[in-house]
């Protein structure tokens, strides 16, 4: 709530809608429950409704805040962009549980062009971490919340709230950042990262034993302005398979995107790649989640 405060510059947002994941094992459902003490039940919906659900309620509410996954937000822009719309209702967009990719963020701006778009970090293991600086210089810790270090990139947090099962100097979580250690033009003092460059998960691996984050591949291929949609997964060290989800007006062709996506990914490696890249229809996301995984590899440590 803090942070939401600092957001809309000490004037809450009435008009609101949550579009979580409210399983008894996410820290959603948590969510969910402080949510109904605050708000009307309505306002909260179901993340893993069909898209066309979330815009229906959208349509009907026309909030001014919505809350959600990157992932849901990304499929709200586009079925709205798809009619040929947008809307300057919406005045603030949260994000939260995913990075939000750049390509992600245009969407969001095209469809909302009048929103301020934040971000939170939070996980299921220790809740709230840190929220987007009202002055965009990182993410503040919620230091009353949590200790937080990071060793050679990799997030290690101790959760100060859950007495019942405190976690303490947690490596698990898989999360990568680095610290900012430039004073905040914004009032909180305190401690900010940056970066959140993806999971060690996500990350791509190299004979060697090292690996490559996220990051790269996904600004390589947000930078091509012709794609809706895509995934990367890593199959053997210096082998791709590329789902595309072409945008409808795109005229690039096949081949010179192609040559794009093996020049980019062989230039993140060193090392010449081959790259299948398939053009699909959609690409769903996993059973029982939400978000499709946009750089996954299939080689293991």
């Amino acid at each position: 709530m803090l942070a939401f405060y600092e957001w809309c510059s000490k004037d809450p947002i009435n008009n609101v809608l949550y579009i979580y994941h409210s399983g008894s094992d996410r820290i959603d459902r948590a969510l969910s429950d402080y949510l109904r003490t605050t708000i009307p039940e309505d306002r909260i919906i179901s993340a893993v409704d069909d898209p066309h659900v979330h815009l229906n309620y959208f349509l009907y509410y026309k909030p001014k805040f919505i809350s959600s996954y990157p992932a849901i937000m990304r499929s709200l822009a586009m079925n709205i962009l798809k009619k040929r719309k947008s809307f300057d209702s919406v005045k603030l967009i949260h994000t939260t549980s995913e990075t939000l990719d750049n390509h992600t963020k245009n969407l969001l701006h095209q469809a909302f062009p009048k929103a301020s778009i934040y971000q939170s970090y939070a996980t299921t293991e220790a809740g709230n971490i840190a929220y987007e600086c009202p002055s965009r210089q990182g993410y503040h810790i919620f230091e009353d919340n949590c200790i937080v270090e990071i060793d050679q990139g990799n997030i290690i947090v101790t959760d100060l709230i859950n007495q019942a099962t405190p976690i303490i100097r947690y490596q698990g979580l898989g999360d990568l950042a680095h610290w900012n250690k430039e004073s905040c033009s914004c009032p909180n003092s305190f401690r900010k990262f940056t970066g959140l460059d993806g999971r060690t998960q996500d990350s791509v691996y190299l004979p060697n034993g090292t690996t490559i984050p996220p990051f790269p591949f996904k600004t390589l291929m947000e930078d091509i302005k012709e794609l809706y949609k895509y995934q990367i997964t890593q199959e053997d060290y210096y082998d791709f398979k590329v789902l595309i989800v072409p945008d409808e007006t795109s005229h690039l062709s096949r081949q010179t995107l192609l040559q794009k996506i093996n020049a980019g990914f062989g230039k993140i490696m060193h090392h010449k790649v081959r790259c299948d890249v398939q053009y699909v229809s959609d690409i769903e996301p996993p059973a029982g989640l939400h978000k499709v995984p946009l750089v996954q590899s299939k080689v293991k440590e």
